[in-house]
């Protein structure tokens, strides 16, 4: 806690029995008063050591930085945590100022400078500025046929090249060469410093730095209003006891009697398993129409396309009490939008599902639930699974749902580097799936587009396409009718399913010249 009051600016003296403190204004808040107060003791032998600690160690980590730091000491060597962008780059590319760009980035944010010591406990240790290294890969000597492939290859390996956390910096760029004007970018993240959000300001950082150092000026980027390690600080400090015995009340009369098991066949894979991505793109006009609709009932675009899914869970699993994850980002002030970290905490929605109710009637009650656990989300995705965990099969829920809004993902497909003319993003994933089976709505300016994540050990491909096939099904029905029953969406993604069974048989009929097969067995 020293260290950390430190961090925020705040002097701290002491002698045998008394701690003073010299704190600037507004920094210290009631709450940190009494924490204060509470950690006395601790405090006082720590301002008495001695040699005073550094402030730029021992800084304790957010609360959505532990869970991820806990995770990645169960299975060390797993690239679950990797974060990847790759990019195809057409025209005059300068690896110098590119290199200069980032380490301007890495000087401005300290969360990209920080590694981590202790086990259970851990703490940050945020370094000074460095050189960011930006090794290129030539494959110029390769046949002009061989090199897309051979790139593809060495990206693939280098986003799941595990991150030291101790030692490595959460950053790792690698530029592949394969003509004079053409390169393709590869970035690597680790999730302890980074979110959705961080990827977003990284690269327009990057756009913004690039262009000034290839115009031979400095890149003139102000530090952001606070730092990463503020946040977490305060975070700590803020900490009450009485309110999170709250929450965790909450949690306990929420979950009480709730399986996070979606699909009874569907247990639980060893952790970071091989996955397989599925990507659809739902139609534009739709999406417009059901944002209108929200707008209409007061729901939200995430209660409606959440609804939507539960809908087909519903269908697909026989159950009605369904119990998911989801994320939630933490950047409620306007001083936390320009700061690269982790600021997703996961949270846990149970919904039941009533067949005589409308999907407006199960959209209303996602977002009220959804509200609720925000409310609650201090209590950490650990103590909830421990809440969850009926068989021994670890707690956590077997389905994640997600939706990111254009001003994230917009910046991932428009790398506009001064100079060059194209920058294409690569459909280049991590394989490794946190959960067996993850969707994620991501909202651009063609439409939204559905990403589906499966563990290959426990979701056959063919069960993953029909519930991505129910779910676009589902979307138009709530585009066309503005609302409609529960039964109404069973209904529609019942004909689908046996429509996509009836296409199958015909395709393999035709493939064997059996022409004649009859298909109506599979529509009764």
């Amino acid at each position: 806690m020293l260290n950390g009051l430190r961090y925020l600016g705040i002097a701290v003296e002491a002698d045998a029995t008394q701690l003073r403190l010299n704190a600037p204004a507004g920094v210290l808040t009631p709450t940190m008063q009494a924490a204060i107060k509470a950690h006395k003791p601790a405090l006082l032998a720590a301002a008495n050591a001695a040699v005073a600690p550094s402030p730029q160690s021992g800084l304790p980590l957010s609360f959505e930085q532990q869970r991820v730091w806990l995770a990645q000491q169960l299975a060390p060597d797993s690239p679950e945590f990797n974060l990847a962008l790759a990019f195809r780059i057409d025209g005059s590319l300068a690896p110098e100022a590119l290199a200069r760009a980032m380490t301007d980035i890495v000087r401005r944010h300290e969360i990209l400078r920080t590694v981590y010591t202790g086990g259970a406990e851990p703490a940050q240790v945020i370094g000074e500025a460095v050189d960011v290294p930006l090794p290129i890969v030539d494959l110029r000597a390769l046949a002009e046929a061989d090199r897309e492939r051979v790139a593809e290859q060495i990206a693939n390996a280098e986003i799941h090249r595990r991150f030291d956390l101790r030692r490595d910096l959460p950053l790792r760029p690698l530029l592949l060469k394969l003509q004079p004007q053409r390169h393709w970018l590869v970035i690597s993240r680790h999730h302890i410093a980074a979110d959705g959000w961080s990827l977003g300001l990284f690269l327009r950082e990057l756009v913004f730095a690039y262009e000034a150092f290839r115009r031979g000026r400095p890149a003139g980027l102000a530090a952001p209003e606070i730092q990463y390690a503020r946040y977490a600080v305060e975070q700590r400090l803020a900490s009450d006891e009485q309110e999170n015995a709250r929450h965790l009340r909450y949690w306990q009369d929420r979950l009480r009697g709730a399986d996070p098991n979606v699909f009874p066949h569907m247990r639980r894979a060893p952790a970071a398993t091989t996955g397989s991505v599925v990507v659809r793109q739902l139609d534009l006009a739709q999406a417009q129409r059901i944002t209108a609709w929200c707008r209409r009932t007061g729901v939200t675009v995430f209660a409606a396309y959440l609804a939507v899914f539960l809908a087909v869970l519903r269908h697909r699993s026989g159950r009605r009490d369904l119990v998911i994850a989801t994320d939630y980002v933490n950047r409620d002030s306007v001083e936390r939008e320009s700061v690269i970290g982790m600021f997703v905490r996961r949270l846990t929605l149970r919904c039941e599902l009533q067949d005589d109710n409308s999907l407006l009637d199960l959209a209303r009650q996602v977002k009220r639930v959804t509200f609720e656990a925000c409310s609650h989300a201090e209590v950490p995705p650990e103590r909830i699974a421990r809440l969850l965990d009926r068989d021994g099969s670890g707690g956590r829920p077997q389905v994640m749902f997600g939706m990111h809004g254009a001003p994230l993902h917009a910046p991932y497909r428009d790398l506009a580097l001064y100079g060059t003319r194209r920058a294409e993003l690569l459909d280049l994933q991590v394989a490794t799936n946190e959960f067996p089976l993850s969707m994620y709505v991501s909202d651009t300016a063609a439409g939204p587009v559905l990403v589906l994540r499966h563990d290959d050990a426990v979701v056959a491909k063919a069960e993953a396409d029909m519930l991505l096939l129910q779910f676009q099904g589902l979307i138009g029905l709530l585009a066309e009718t503005g609302d409609a029953s529960l039964k109404q969406l069973y209904a529609v993604a019942a004909t689908a399913e046996r429509e996509a069974a009836a296409n199958y048989l015909t395709m393999r009929a035709r493939r064997f010249g059996q022409r004649s097969l009859d298909t109506r067995g599979v529509q009764q």
